[in-house]
């Protein structure tokens, strides 16, 4: 009894062991819960009460970016440039107009040759044409002897038949032979003209101050009529046909007068042997109507005393460079050359063709960085750059030269100057 007593005593007492250290442990666990979920209550409240206030970040709506040059606005002659070939004033082709050997030819009837006006070029042989010349004469001599004897006997008949003793058959008679001689005469005489022109045929002569493009004859040829001598062209004069359009014709002052009293400065340019050449001359005529063709209007610049040399145009380069090997040229014919004509006196601004906008608008900045759209008028095309004025153009505007999808007047733009954007 007692024994089984004391076993039940035992186990009850380890049970209730157990049930207290069970107990313990949940509430030690428990405690743990706890502690751990004030903790993130106490964090929670310290992040709010001590945080700062969420910092608002702007949208990014920034202007868009252009580039732009400055407007530079000048006020003079506008240069009308072109181009176009050296021609001499007058080219003509001697030919022979009589037959005969060509006896003696100048030192400068050879390609390139020089000569002054009335040297003779070729001479053909002229015996047989200074005789012809000589006959016609001698004939002339004797038909005027005859006609002196005519009027003489007719003087005679005269008398005779006023005194009756002659008859008017015989005053007649001499009266026809009179009229004969002289009709001989006339003729005799235009024979002597014409065989003096044959015989001052026979001697080429030049009929201005030039020089010879190309020669056909050498001493010992035999020419007919029609044959060719030499081809020669007038050096005291070079022309040179500019075709330009409508727009660039309309710039040369007095272009229309019949009499172009004054007459447009203008220059010729060459290049040669790597530096340019310039010669000074003038604006002299429009040829009559447009081109078919290219629908041109041909403007004639004319370059008097071609053969003096060119003047060397200097740069800022060229200005401290060391002295052109080769001696300055003449202006030649046949060359292409640079033409530079002053133009009308004007208000313009030369900006870069980008400016240019549709319906011949372009894009000014403002001084608060706004956009306006501003028409224009274009005066002239200088292929990368053209020159525009109009009422709003001043000096330091800056002119827009990028792209841009959309230009409205008064659009906020960043404006960078020169090349910035490319860089």
């Amino acid at each position: 009894m007692n024994e089984s007593g004391s076993s039940t005593d035992a186990a009850y007492t380890q049970r209730m062991a157990e049930i207290t250290h069970s107990t313990e442990s949940g509430r030690k666990w428990g405690l743990i819960a706890a502690g751990i979920f004030s903790a993130g209550i106490l964090g929670f409240v310290l992040l709010q009460v001590l945080s700062s206030d969420p910092v608002q970040v702007p949208r990014d709506n920034r202007a868009p970016l252009v580039q732009v040059v400055p407007v530079v606005v000048q006020k003079g002659p506008i240069p009308i440039r072109g181009d176009g070939p050296v021609r001499p004033r007058a080219q003509v082709t001697i030919i022979a107009q009589v037959s005969g050997e060509v006896a003696e030819t100048s030192d400068a009837l050879v390609t390139g040759g020089s000569f002054k006006k009335g040297d003779t070029l070729a001479q053909i042989d002229s015996r047989s044409y200074r005789a012809a010349l000589t006959q016609a004469q001698a004939d002339r001599a004797a038909r005027k002897a005859d006609l002196d004897f005519a009027e003489r006997q007719l003087e005679r008949d005269d008398k005779l038949a006023r005194s009756g003793a002659a008859s008017e058959r015989r005053r007649d008679e001499t009266l026809n032979q009179r009229d004969r001689a002289q009709s001989q005469i006339a003729g005799l005489d235009a024979l002597i003209a014409m065989r003096a022109i044959d015989l001052e045929r026979t001697t080429i002569t030049a009929p201005f101050d030039g020089r010879v493009f190309t020669e056909s004859v050498d001493v010992g040829s035999v020419v007919q009529p029609g044959a060719e001598i030499a081809r020669i062209y007038a050096n005291d004069i070079f022309e040179i046909v500019v075709p330009m359009s409508d727009r660039e014709a309309s710039l040369i002052p007095g272009l229309w007068d019949e009499t172009m009293i004054n007459r447009a400065p203008a220059s010729a340019t060459l290049p040669y042997r790597g530096n340019l050449y310039i010669w000074d001359g003038y604006v002299d005529r429009v040829e009559a109507g447009i081109d078919p063709d290219t629908r041109t209007i041909d403007v004639v610049v004319r370059i008097p005393n071609p053969t003096q040399r060119g003047r060397l145009k200097t740069t800022e380069s060229t200005e401290t460079a060391i002295a052109p090997l080769a001696d300055a040229p003449p202006l030649l014919a046949g060359a292409y050359a640079a033409i530079e004509i002053e133009g009308v006196t004007l208000s313009y601004a030369m900006v870069p063709r980008a400016a240019l906008r549709e319906n011949d608008t372009i894009w000014l900045v403002n001084a608060d960085d706004t956009l306006d759209v501003v028409t224009i008028e274009v005066v002239q095309d200088q292929g990368d750059h053209i020159a525009i004025r109009g009422p709003e153009l001043n000096t330091g505007a800056r002119v827009v030269v990028s792209d841009l999808g959309i230009a409205t007047d008064g659009l906020a733009v960043q404006a960078v100057n020169g090349t910035a954007l490319s860089q």
